[in-house]
């Protein structure tokens, strides 16, 4: 059962922080999911149109939005704690401006009302549930890096599903003890290249398609040599 903390009050009667109360709500997802999608709006502050949340210098996420001619602006974030909406518009609709987005009119609302909001109160980190394995990954190609490699980002991975995991495991049953050669069955040998075969079927037809195409060269160029002599 989850148990949250309750806000201290002050004067006579005040409930200690040290207080708990159950949380009886119903758990309606995967709290491994909810903190993955957690951790990429994370990034939105981090490195997205939310950059300018940063200022506040605490762990925040959350994320913008813009319609059309820019009507209607949003910035929808929270701590681990706290949650605010900031929504900017006119009653009857009409352009904000042509170059007004989220990012330029509610995300710095945002900003200012949680730097005052979080002004007395401390860094904390979103909470990472189990089986959440943080994996280091290049921020333009999703491929696994070194951690703190220029350009290395920390994702949330789903503990068992890491880059690289599943054709390594693909690749075991048919691995010899002590024999290094590439499993009979894995095409070229490389991990990424089954993985990506058993990923998409259409890719698999398309690598046959390729090998009998290479066939057919050999045999043409076979019968044009023996022509020629």
């Amino acid at each position: 059962m989850i148990h949250e903390p309750v806000t201290a009050a002050a004067g006579a009667g005040a409930i200690s922080r040290n207080h708990y109360l159950p949380d009886t709500r119903d758990q309606i997802i995967d709290p491994r999911t909810a903190y993955q999608v957690v951790s990429l709006l994370e990034g939105v502050v981090q490195r997205g149109t939310g950059v300018a949340v940063r200022a506040v210098g605490k762990p925040l996420a959350g994320k913008t939005g813009t319609t059309n001619d820019s009507k209607d602006t949003w910035f929808i974030g929270f701590s681990p704690d706290l949650v605010c909406g900031v929504f900017v518009g006119f009653d009857n609709p009409r352009t904000l401006g042509k170059v007004e987005q989220g990012a330029t009119v509610s995300a710095p609302i945002f900003r200012d009302f949680m730097m005052g909001a979080l002004a007395d109160e401390p860094a904390t980190p979103f909470r990472v549930p189990p089986g959440i394995d943080l994996v280091p990954v290049d921020s333009h190609s999703g491929a696994p890096d070194k951690a703190g490699a220029p350009g290395a980002i920390m994702e949330a991975f789903k503990s068992g599903t890491e880059p690289g995991l599943a054709s390594a495991e693909a690749e075991q049953p048919n691995k010899p003890a002590g024999n290094n050669k590439p499993a009979a069955n894995s095409g070229s040998g490389d991990g990424w290249t089954l993985l990506a075969l058993l990923s998409h079927p259409h890719e698999k037809h398309r690598h046959e398609d390729t090998k009998n195409t290479k066939k057919k060269i050999t045999r043409k160029r076979g019968a044009a040599k023996e022509d020629s002599q």
